[in-house]
């Protein structure tokens, strides 16, 4: 089976897009050209069954000016950056650097983490004043290499996930060393199905100790010249290191320059594959990135619905690229941007921008998507994949979201100085997809 037969829904080819009706995992024939068993273009969506797989074709959302949640204009807390009035710097600002994570505890101080530099967990009290400072960066008992993952689980214990499979570490919100457990590599690769060499670190950890790693074939190589999108397979690693297989997807688009040069082969606006856990029980979602079509799996593996939105295409304008390449120049002042040109140039034109960018799961079991389509929109989705809305979120990166909390990081373009910013979030009462309120 060759890679592009392995990928779901439109695959890049060379550049083009070609739809096609693939599912991985089971054989479901051609779903999306089936005939819809019900659909309801008053609320604009068409849902039909394929093998015992829900499809949900979502037109347009469900939500009317009533039913929509609701920001808060001002932040709830913001933490870090500048104080008003002065010109740099003060009190804990400088230790908000570079924070990967965000979670609140119960009793509403906030661990985020930050893993270069010190690499360490940040506990603020909600007035902004620093509670806890713990971790570094060394090989020993609660230490880190390059922490990658933070959970809160209940009871406010606090896990961080370091770089290439361990250590986990769990300490108190004071930074006790609660305990840490290591990931048996070795026995992680005897796991494994044949031919997969897992990536360097878990992609993402479950609330139940069990985490997702994105595997790739051992003996794939990058092609000589021109376009590639290597594959890789998403599985779910329990604690007796039982592998749970999602199928085959596609990494992120690159190109091989020719001849080799010292330019590295970034595409702009590239698509990948990524994925999300959450909810109850829990979900993995997983997209391929180039069409608007995102797989509902279980935790054992079992694909439960394809939720799909019918949306334009969004070009990739000159503008934009023009301030791509600028911003790449100016970041890699070295690389060899002639043979990039070249070797760009030899490749057709791609038009249009993923269609998802990015995705998460909110702690009601909602997920969002985030389109790219402008810097703050997000897409919410409830867990039987009906289109809820469009939320427009303040700038940020989004962090985390919670019941009635949204956590974003903000980034000063001029000085890079950082703000980890909360904000008030209002569900209106079509929040669990069923006119409920939220659980």
């Amino acid at each position: 089976m060759g890679y592009s037969e392995r990928l779901p829904g439109a695959v890049w080819t060379g550049w083009r897009v070609r739809w096609a009706c693939l599912v991985p995992v089971l054989a479901l024939g051609s779903p999306a050209c089936e005939r819809p068993e019900s659909q309801d273009r008053i609320v604009g969506v068409v849902e039909r069954d394929s093998a015992g797989i829900r499809i949900i074709e979502n037109h347009a959302p469900a939500w009317s000016t009533t039913d929509a949640w609701v920001i808060d204009s001002e932040p709830e807390f913001a933490i870090g950056g500048f104080a008003a009035g002065q010109a740099v710097a003060v009190d804990t600002a400088a230790l908000v650097w570079d924070i990967t994570s965000a979670a609140p505890l119960s009793n509403g101080m906030l661990a985020m983490l930050s893993p270069r530099g010190d690499s360490k967990v940040l506990v603020f009290e909600p007035s902004g004043t620093l509670f806890a400072s713990f971790g570094r960066e060394g090989r020993g008992p609660g230490e880190f290499s390059n922490p990658r993952h933070l959970q809160v689980l209940p009871g406010d214990t606090i896990v961080v996930w370091d770089h290439r499979y361990g250590p986990i570490s769990y300490f108190d919100p004071s930074g006790t060393l609660l305990r840490d457990r290591r990931v048996d590599f070795g026995r992680l690769i005897e796991m494994l199905p044949e031919g997969l060499m897992p990536g360097e670190s878990v992609y993402s950890p479950l609330p139940d100790g069990s985490f997702m790693l994105a595997a790739r074939e051992r003996e794939w190589r990058v092609p000589a010249r021109g376009y590639y999108r290597p594959p890789r397979q998403f599985l779910r690693m329990d604690s007796t290191y039982s592998a749970t297989e999602f199928g085959w997807w596609g990494a992120e688009e690159g190109f091989r320059i020719y001849p080799p040069a010292s330019a590295i082969g970034y595409l702009p606006f590239p698509a990948r594959s990524s994925v999300a856990v959450g909810g109850e029980p829990l979900s993995v979602y997983i997209t391929n990135g180039d069409r608007y079509e995102i797989h509902q799996f279980s935790v054992l593996g079992a694909l439960q619905r394809i939720i799909r939105v019918t949306s334009d295409p969004v070009p990739i304008t000159t503008a934009q690229l023009n301030q791509w390449k600028q911003g790449m120049r100016a970041a890699n002042p070295n690389w060899d941007w002639g043979a990039w040109e070249r070797s760009f140039g030899e490749l057709a034109e791609r038009p249009f921008r993923p269609a998802v960018s990015r995705m998460l799961v909110d702690t009601q079991g909602h997920l969002w998507v985030f389109t790219g389509i402008t810097s703050t929109e997000w897409h919410v989705f409830s867990e039987e994949g009906r289109w809820l809305g469009t939320l427009d979120t303040p700038r940020g990166r989004t962090l985390w979201v919670g019941e009635d909390l949204l956590i974003l990081r903000r980034t000063h373009p001029d000085t890079g100085v950082e703000t980890v910013v909360g904000y008030r979030l209002e569900r209106g009462r079509l929040s669990n997809g069923t006119g409920g309120r939220p659980r």
